[in-house]
């Protein structure tokens, strides 16, 4: 297939652009990151890999999941999520292909198949909410049409820390497996990062310890439309940690060497800070100023952890608190706080009978479930165009879980 034309030129490199017919499918056999599915495989290098340790963290989050109020069918999968099998691996993909799905509000969705045809992903479960993803006997069809967008090929030697604008997949998910190799391979600092949309600008901070950050290469679809890009480099290095504890202790270290680690403070009663947000989530607490008043008769105060750096963050982490948060604001209290800090976690009572949040939310807590609460909200409303619904927190209730931690 030759190119059609030279474009995307960045740091003196060139992308060569090349045409797909409409209909093209990608296939691959199988989804696993198991390093021993690539045994004898040419396509993929293993430059590392190691089974994780159970250590003291392991077993508090395991001894944690009573103070989630897991319904009996998911509290199995969920311990299994801790029990499963977990390892570190450092992956170099030749000649691999990176399908891009980016949905009509710009979101992006990454699909890394290697040469072999083997999809890099944790398991399958995902795969069925992607109707373009078609299941057969000997593995999976992918039925992307490829508009002018294309094939990107690449002579390039690239890593991978996918792009993404939530506050956990971005930290827990993308940087922190890259984040730890790259100790061990400070030459991953150097490559480059594929990026196929724009990403807020509070990464940057993030992403300065890596030398030329990211090359970026639009994916745009028409107004409303999703849109697929296929990237082709040259190599891909692409850093897994399997389990999602595994993960949120790396950032935790990652933040920490970067930024400094301050010692608790012991020795005070712990006060009470309530973590707001600033964009539409926010209306998932639909009491936020009554709990905001009852903050402040406690003696205790409310902040928006997105207008604070990682530095302000560890500062703010570092007090004797007892956190209050709903979404991403538990995942600040499981990256920034020490072991002094305690945290009440407003719960939405319907995400508790969903299957894809037991599996892609919960795991983010475990590393903070021995020390936390949960607070089940009352009145629950589903939000308009939203799968997310809001609720109304009992002052009584939270009044007397903020005096249990104190």
């Amino acid at each position: 297939m030759a190119p059609t034309s030279v474009q995307h030129c960045c740091f003196g490199k060139k992308i060569l652009i090349y045409k797909l017919n409409a209909n093209t499918a990608l296939f691959f056999s199988k989804a696993s990151q198991d390093p021993r599915i690539f045994s004898g495989d040419s396509s993929v290098e293993i430059l590392s890999s190691e089974p994780l340790l159970r250590g003291p963290e392991f077993q508090s989050a395991l001894s944690g999941l009573d103070n989630i109020p897991l319904p009996p069918q998911f509290r199995a999968e969920v311990e299994q999520d801790l029990l499963q099998g977990d390892h570190r691996t450092l992956y170099r993909l030749n000649g691999p292909t990176v399908l891009v799905l980016t949905f009509p509000h710009g979101e992006t969705r990454h699909f890394v198949i290697s040469e072999s045809g083997v999809l890099l992903e944790k398991d399958d479960y995902w795969l069925k909410f992607f109707s373009f993803i078609v299941k057969h006997s000997n593995g999976y069809r992918l039925n992307a049409s490829i508009n002018e967008q294309d094939i990107i090929t690449s002579e390039e030697d690239f890593v991978w820390c996918y792009d993404t604008a939530n506050f956990s997949h971005f930290l827990v998910d993308a940087l922190a497996p890259l984040a730890f190799f790259s100790k061990k391979f400070p030459d991953l600092k150097k490559q480059p990062i594929p990026q196929f949309s724009r990403t807020p600008s509070w990464q940057d901070e993030y992403m300065q310890v890596f030398g030329e950050k990211r090359f970026y290469l639009p994916s745009e679809g028409a107004l409303g439309q999703a849109a697929f890009v296929v990237f082709r480099p040259k190599s891909l290095m692409l850093a897994v940690i399997t389990s999602t504890l595994s993960r949120t202790l790396a950032i935790r270290e990652f933040v920490r060497d970067r930024w400094g680690n301050s010692e608790p403070i012991f020795g005070v009663d712990r006060f009470p800070i309530y973590l707001t947000r600033n964009d539409h989530r926010a209306a998932r607490v639909r009491n936020s100023k009554e709990i905001q008043g009852l903050v402040a008769d406690l003696g205790g105060f409310t902040v928006d952890p997105s207008k604070l750096n990682s530095q302000q963050k560890l500062e703010l982490f570092n007090l004797p608190g007892i956190f209050i948060a709903e979404g991403s604001g538990t995942m600040n209290v499981c990256v920034f706080s020490n072991s002094n800090a305690r945290l009440i976690a407003l719960t939405d009572p319907e995400v508790l009978k969903q299957e894809s949040f037991i599996r892609g939310g919960w795991p983010y807590v475990h590393s903070l479930s021995n020390r936390m609460d949960c607070l089940l909200g009352k009145d629950t409303q589903i939000l308009p165009g939203s799968p997310l619904a809001s609720s109304i927190f009992d002052l009584q209730e939270l009044n007397s879980l903020i005096e249990l931690r104190c």
